[in-house]
């Protein structure tokens, strides 16, 4: 049994961090939870998308949740994206302008990813079958640590 399904959100409120395992009834997480700095959703079967009001949000990590589909345009402070297992994730089309690391694994259904990423130092994308990682170019960035296999 989840206890977070069973606790009211009003409580989590002044929370910074946030993890969810294992809980099959969460479809998002409440948008009033606006001091959250990192978010943790592991093996959550109906988690679909992350509420836009969460602008301080500076980690994102989602696993094991197949429904997940949607980061929000708003997230500008965003600092860390991790999507595995995420199969219905298609597109990242946003751009975060202070994204530092990006790790997309398992992703079977990507298809886009913005190619704008101005403070990119690590960038994984693994096992993301539909997409093509030939189309990747990363501001000159000659230092950055990079992983593309896909194809």
């Amino acid at each position: 049994m989840c206890i977070i399904c069973q606790t009211p959100f009003d409580d989590l409120v002044k929370y910074k961090y946030l993890e969810i395992s294992d809980c099959f009834k969460i479809k998002s997480i409440p948008n009033n939870l606006i001091n959250l700095l990192q978010l943790e959703i592991n093996n959550c079967k109906n988690f679909i998308f992350i509420p836009s009001t969460l602008t301080n949000l500076k980690y994102i990590y989602v696993e094991k949740c197949p429904k997940f589909v949607e980061i929000p345009k708003t997230l500008n402070n965003l600092i860390k994206l991790c999507l595995i297992d995420c199969i219905k994730f298609k597109r990242l089309i946003n751009i975060f302008p202070n994204l530092e690391i990006l790790i997309l694994e398992n992703c079977f259904c990507l298809i886009y990813i913005d190619n704008n990423f101005p403070k990119i130092n690590i960038l994984i994308i693994n096992n993301c079958l539909l997409y093509d990682t030939s189309n990747i170019y990363i501001n000159n960035n000659k230092d950055i640590i990079s992983s593309l296999s896909s194809k």
